[in-house]
């Protein structure tokens, strides 16, 4: 853990020495941030990195315009520092959204149509959000070939750090999905759209009772970009997600949300050589033979 139980209630009361602090408790963590729970009902986001102070701040101007755009519950900042001396770093807080997330529920095969149904609800909203305002609140704005230009960008990277890790054989088909998605036009030819970028199972809470979807969280990776990558932590449900999302795919969505799902893993290995944690990458490489290379 980045914090302990002190270090956190000292931040928040030299931050914010309005809230009376009754109990606090670790929640959760995730690759970039920490989250704290304080008097069982606010939640605080701490980032684990410095390079990760940035996308934060980015979603506690963003969050509250959106919460106002869909549907769906998300986030909605109510504190927001930039700093202290017992956290340097920028961190805020929000109301504990009810639900449990998708990963942790178990539904049957007709509530989980539902389920489905109700995500596509929620990113046909989401990619409606008006990109030149989300631009105008810091989120990262890609063109199509910027897309494509950041996928490169990648793909050298991958090629520097994850290839050394594969079989000659093994990196001669990695090299082609590479070029077979990135040499061809029609891949990017979409419209840029608001999108999550990192929505999976995890970042999905749902009511326990009604298995009807109740909110999402974690908007870290916000961008404008290809809205297809929003399906790839979706794929087991990927029909009725479209048949939410209605008829608004372009003749290679699918095809490039299951390239987006096929480059996962080359995320996993890279986060575990940045931050020196085997067994992530000891995770992703099993994951490139079975999605990239046995495929």
């Amino acid at each position: 853990m980045l914090l302990d139980e002190g270090r956190c209630r000292r931040a928040i009361c030299e931050a914010f020495p309005s809230i009376d602090i009754g109990s606090v408790r670790y929640f959760a963590a995730g690759w970039d941030y920490e989250i704290w729970e304080v008097n069982e009902r606010l939640l605080f986001r701490f980032p684990l990195r410095p390079e990760c102070a940035g996308p934060l701040l980015v979603e506690a101007r963003l969050l509250p315009e959106l919460a106002a755009h869909i549907s769906a519950a998300v986030p909605k900042p109510e504190y927001v520092s930039e700093g202290c001396s017992a956290f340097p770093l920028p961190f805020y807080a929000y109301r504990k959204l009810v639900g449990a997330s998708l990963k942790e529920a178990s539904f049957g095969e007709e509530t989980l149509s539902t389920i489905g149904r109700q995500l596509g609800q929620f990113l046909r909203e989401l990619h409606s959000f008006p990109s030149e305002r989300a631009g105008a609140l810091g989120v990262p704005m890609y063109s199509t070939d910027g897309w494509r230009q950041f996928y490169r960008d990648f793909r050298a990277l991958c090629d520097r750090k994850v290839s050394p890790l594969l079989t000659p054989s093994e990196r001669k088909r990695v090299d082609d999905f590479w070029a077979d998605f990135l040499d061809d036009d029609n891949n990017f030819r979409f419209r840029p759209s608001l999108v999550h970028a990192d929505l999976g199972p995890d970042h999905i809470l749902l009511n326990q009772e009604s298995g009807e979807l109740s909110g999402v969280i974690d908007f870290g990776d916000v961008r404008v970009g290809d809205p297809a990558i929003d399906i790839e932590g979706l794929m087991s449900i990927e029909a009725d997600v479209l048949a939410g999302y209605g008829q608004h795919t372009d003749q290679t969505f699918r095809r490039r949300a299951r390239f987006y799902w096929r480059v996962g893993p080359f995320h996993e290995v890279l986060y575990g050589l940045d931050i020196d944690k085997r067994e992530h990458v000891d995770a992703g490489l099993p994951g490139i033979r079975a999605r990239v290379i046995a495929t």
